[in-house]
C-alpha cells in the first residue's frame, strides 16, 4: 500500500498535465464540432439564398428614424423588386403566428420563448423602403431546416427547403426598372465590404 501511496504521489504532476490536456482535447473537440455544425448550417443558407438570382448584399445595416440601425441578413434585387430576408435557426418544433407577440420553441423536452420575428421583419421593410423608394420591398422570415412548424409555417415566413417556391410567389415587376436599379447600383458603390457585408452576384 505505501508503495501504490509513494508511486502516486511521485506522479501526481505528471497525472494532473494528463488530465488537463485531456480535458482541453475534449473542450476543442466540442468547439470545433459545434463550429462545423454552424459553418454547414450557414453553406446550405447561403447556396438556398443565391439560387434566387440578381444581386445580393449579406449582412448590412440600415439607419431607422430613432437613430438605432436595423440589420438585414440578406437583401436581394432580383427581376425589378427587393427581397429582405432575415435568417432564424431554431431547432425542434416552432409554434407561433402572424400576430402573436412570443413564439414557442420545442426543443429537447424543453420549452423556449422568442420574440415574432416577423414583427422585426417588417420593420426592415419599413426601413428599406425608405432608402429605395424606387424599388419595391418585400420581406420574408427564413427558418433553416433544423426546426418544423407542425402546426403550420405563418405567412411571411419560409422553411430553408420551401424558400425557392415561396419566392416564385412574391409578384415580379414588369415594366421600366431603370430608376430602381439607378438606386441599386448607387447602394452598391456606396457600401464597404468586408468579411462580414459580402456582395454576390447571382445568375
Amino acid at each position: 500500500m505505501s508503495e501504490i501511496i509513494a508511486f502516486i504521489e511521485s506522479n501526481i504532476e505528471l497525472t494532473i498535465y494528463g488530465g488537463g490536456v485531456v480535458l482541453v482535447l475534449l473542450l476543442f473537440l466540442v468547439f470545433f464540432l459545434r463550429y462545423r455544425h454552424k459553418t454547414a448550417t450557414r453553406r446550405r443558407i447561403n447556396a438556398s439564398i443565391l439560387s434566387i438570382g440578381g444581386q445580393a448584399v449579406e449582412n448590412t445595416e440600415f439607419a431607422d428614424d430613432v437613430d438605432g440601425n436595423v440589420h438585414v441578413d440578406f437583401l436581394v434585387y432580383s427581376k425589378g423588386r427587393l427581397i429582405v430576408l432575415n435568417v432564424q435557426d431554431y431547432p425542434g418544433m416552432i409554434f407561433g403566428g402572424e400576430k402573436i407577440d412570443q413564439w414557442t420553441q420545442m426543443f429537447g423536452g424543453n420549452s423556449f420563448k422568442f420574440t415574432n420575428p416577423l414583427d422585426y421583419s417588417r420593420v426592415c421593410v419599413q426601413v428599406v423602403k425608405q432608402r429605395f423608394p424606387n424599388i419595391k420591398v418585400f420581406g420574408q422570415v427564413v427558418f433553416s431546416h433544423h426546426g418544423d412548424f407542425p402546426k403550420g409555417i405563418p405567412e411571411g415566413v419560409s422553411r430553408l427547403d420551401d424558400l425557392m417556391s415561396d419566392i416564385e410567389k412574391i409578384p415580379v415587376i414588369e415594366g421600366d426598372h431603370e430608376a430602381g436599379l439607378i438606386e441599386w447600383q448607387g447602394f452598391i458603390e456606396s457600401i464597404s465590404t468586408n468579411k462580414v457585408t459580402r456582395v454576390y452576384e447571382m445568375q
